[in-house]
């Protein structure tokens, strides 16, 4: 049987605390707690937030690579059709240019034949009517009574009045239609032939 401890005999200081000793052996060795394990829940929401984060990273590359590939399509396409609209108006231009040089050329030469054909029936018109009035003025010369008879235009007997000048009031004129003028003196027939130098001036111009 064990003795007594001193503090059980002395009764006026108390007894011993009886769990003092345990306890504070208890918090001497206490080991810290482990930090608490994620569930299976948060991992996987973790690892699909990275798996998104990365799909759309690569999603964007890919967007800003097929952008990039589409502008310069349409940048060649838009130079392709630049190109081709410059080659067709070059080429219309020049089309255009060339029709324009033979219309006007031959706008020109048509403009210089009926100047040169109005300038030419002028002057066979003058010189035919003088024909015809030294014709009319051998014919009765030496004739003392004669009758003549005029079928014409208004604008060629004109002409031949200015030529026969003071001997014009001898005949008789009647307007027909036509080129020419017809002169019957006493039966014989004097005409001008300006119809039939129309007709080969206008196939010489044409």
């Amino acid at each position: 049987m064990t003795a007594p401890a001193l503090f059980d005999v002395l009764k006026d200081f108390g007894p011993r605390p009886p769990a003092a000793a345990a306890a504070f052996s208890a918090q001497a060795y206490v080991e810290p707690s482990a930090p608490p394990q994620p569930s299976v829940e948060e991992i996987v929401r973790a690892e699909v937030a990275r798996a998104e984060a990365a799909m759309e990273e690569r999603l964007a590359l890919a967007h800003a690579a097929e952008l990039d590939a589409l502008r310069q399509e349409h940048a060649a396409q838009v130079d392709e059709i630049f190109r081709a609209i410059g080659e067709t108006a070059g080429e219309t231009i020049a089309l255009r240019l060339g029709e324009m040089e033979d219309r006007i050329g031959h706008q020109a030469a048509t403009a210089a034949a009926r100047i040169l054909g109005s300038f030419l029936s002028e002057e066979l018109q003058k010189r035919s009517m003088e024909s015809l009035a030294r014709s009319i003025r051998a014919a009765v010369e030496e004739r003392e009574s004669f009758r003549i008879d005029i079928r014409g235009p208004q604008s060629l007997y004109e002409a031949l009045r200015k030529a026969l000048g003071d001997q014009a009031g001898n005949f008789g004129y009647v307007e027909a239609p036509g080129f020419d003028l017809s002169v019957s003196i006493d039966g014989n027939l004097f005409e001008t032939r300006l119809s039939e130098w129309s007709a080969v001036l206008s196939e010489i111009l044409e």
